[in-house]
């Protein structure tokens, strides 16, 4: 392919334009590559049908100093060889042009290109401009745009006119909704039935509009709730995870576990006597190392039952 003869008409590179090429060594005359073939070729690692390697170059230049590509080429020190199968692209600030020579040095001092040695490839783009009537600012087909006015209810022709109106009943003047009234347009129809006026809620009632419904239960506050006794006391179930103070004085006093008690009953103690207090039990069982009685004045214990059973640990500071 000796020469580069002809390119797309529409002045943009796709793989289904054509390039012309001829050699007049080959006995096959004229061959035509499109550019899909050719990109194909290269990527393969073939040569051509005719000749030899199809190698495909692209010369950039962004700048101010040159604006055409052979002005680029015609100032290049050191020069550049073009070979018989080199297709050159010149790309001046993104204007690309297709150069038709093959087989020349271009550079300076070499013989000048000029203008029709190359072939535009892209035009640059520019803005569309609704006024513009050449080039590629140009807007083709442009619609007729009629300018609008406001819709009127009267009109009966033109763009004002409003179509498919609908009809506007005539109507019974609006009166106020009447409680009381059973006809015509004050009456207020499916009216509610009213209950009896509501009176306050109450946490005691057990019926009527003033019962609470769905009640929650009040859990009893469990945090460090502490009683005192002064003498002997049988514990009861009231007694579940208190802190009993034991302000006995010189007075011995017995504390009673009888059964019966929830389960997992807790109860401590603090003595603060100087006599003994000492646990009896009624149908339980204590269990405890050393003995039934706290150790002294300011001495802690405790009673934990085992689950639901009716035996009792007696834990803290104990004597026998």
């Amino acid at each position: 392919m000796a020469r580069i003869q002809t390119y797309a008409n529409d002045g943009i590179v796709s793989e289904y334009d054509t390039v012309l090429g001829s050699d007049a060594e080959s006995l096959n005359g004229t061959r035509n590559y499109s550019m899909g073939n050719i990109l194909k070729f290269l990527k393969a690692g073939f040569d051509p049908i005719i000749g030899g390697t199809l190698n495909i170059r692209e010369l950039s230049y962004i700048g101010s100093t040159y604006t055409t590509p052979y002005a680029y080429l015609n100032s290049l020190d050191p020069n550049i060889t073009i070979l018989q199968y080199d297709v050159v692209v010149v790309n001046i600030n993104g204007t690309k042009y297709l150069l038709k020579k093959q087989d020349v040095i271009v550079g300076l001092d070499q013989a000048p290109l000029i203008s029709s040695d190359f072939i535009l490839l892209k035009d640059p783009q520019v803005n569309s401009d609704w006024n513009s009537t050449t080039g590629a600012s140009q807007i083709l087909n442009k619609p007729t745009v009629t300018p609008q006015v406001n819709s009127d209810w009267n009109s009966s022709s033109g763009v004002s006119q409003i179509l498919n109106k609908p009809t506007i009943p005539t109507v019974t003047p609006q009166v106020n909704s009447d409680w009381s009234s059973v006809s015509g347009v004050s009456q207020i129809l499916n009216k509610p039935t009213i209950p009896s006026a509501q009176v306050n809620s109450d946490w005691a009632s057990n019926g009527g509009v003033s019962q609470i419904l769905n009640k929650p239960a009040i859990p009893v506050d469990t945090n460090n709730l502490q009683k005192t006794i002064t003498a002997s006391y049988t514990l009861t179930q009231a007694d579940n995870n208190y802190v009993i103070v034991i302000n006995n004085n010189s007075t011995a006093i017995n504390i009673t576990v009888p059964s019966g008690l929830s389960n997992n009953f807790f109860v401590g103690f603090i003595q603060n006597g100087t006599a003994d207090v000492s646990f009896l039990s009624s149908g339980t069982t204590f269990r405890n190392s050393i003995g039934f009685k706290i150790k002294g004045q300011w001495y802690q214990a405790a009673l934990e039952q085992e689950g639901t059973s009716n035996v009792y640990y007696l834990l803290g500071n104990t004597k026998a």
